[in-house]
């Protein structure tokens, strides 16, 4: 009895603590003529920016590459790859929102009730808070061109966008979750808008 006791605290402590992570919601788009990923080359290029392969660059499409590579593609730094993706991504000021939030606590008892059953555990709210918080928009663009095209020219043949709201405006801490979203069954329906959601540990649900 003891043990089943012991066992029941501990799996109720899992549920309640799992309260303490927040939701990350990343909403992708994408309009494309494009063939799931085959082992084609790949060159990664920084769309529209003055500095294309700064440090800034390298963070953020390093993390992109290994992306690509887990679902087919080569990346290289070739000029003359099969595909060029063109990336873009930051941040945009979002909306001020009214928000409730409560913190929430498990505490552990150990008394002298009885043998079988020595603990007592209870879950503690604080009465709901209303304040306001600014939410940022974190995105992540991707241009996809192609030199195989009747023409002879680059062809765009994937464009991709991916955004999520959050009240943090940390761009490299975002990040993971808009890569994780956007190569999700990429490259996806062509012209269908769908959520890919992501728990964030460490910070309360609201």
């Amino acid at each position: 009895m003891k043990n089943i006791r012991l066992k029941l605290v501990f799996w109720v402590g899992l549920l309640f603590l799992s309260g303490c992570a927040s939701k990350v919601d990343c909403d992708v788009v994408a309009f494309h003529q494009l063939e799931p990923p085959n082992g084609e080359s790949v060159r990664l290029v920084h769309k529209g920016s003055d500095d294309p392969y700064g440090p800034q660059f390298a963070f953020y499409s390093g993390k992109i590459a290994e992306a690509l590579g887990n679902i087919g593609y080569v990346v290289t730094k070739d000029v003359n790859a099969d595909l060029t993706f063109a990336i873009d991504y930051g941040i945009r000021m979002g909306s001020t929102e009214i928000v409730e939030t409560k913190e929430c606590s498990l505490r552990y008892h150990f008394i002298h009730r009885s043998y079988d059953d020595p603990y007592i555990y209870q879950g503690d709210c604080t009465s709901p808070q209303i304040r306001t918080r600014t939410f940022y928009v974190h995105y992540l663009d991707v241009a996809i061109t192609s030199l195989m095209s009747l023409e002879g020219s680059d062809a765009t043949i994937y464009e991709g966008h991916v955004f999520s709201h959050h009240h943090k405006q940390d761009l490299p801490e975002m990040m993971p979750y808009l890569v994780a979203a956007m190569f999700d069954n990429f490259p996806g329906e062509s012209g269908v808008t769908k959520r890919v959601t992501f728990e964030q540990k460490g910070e309360p649900r609201e």
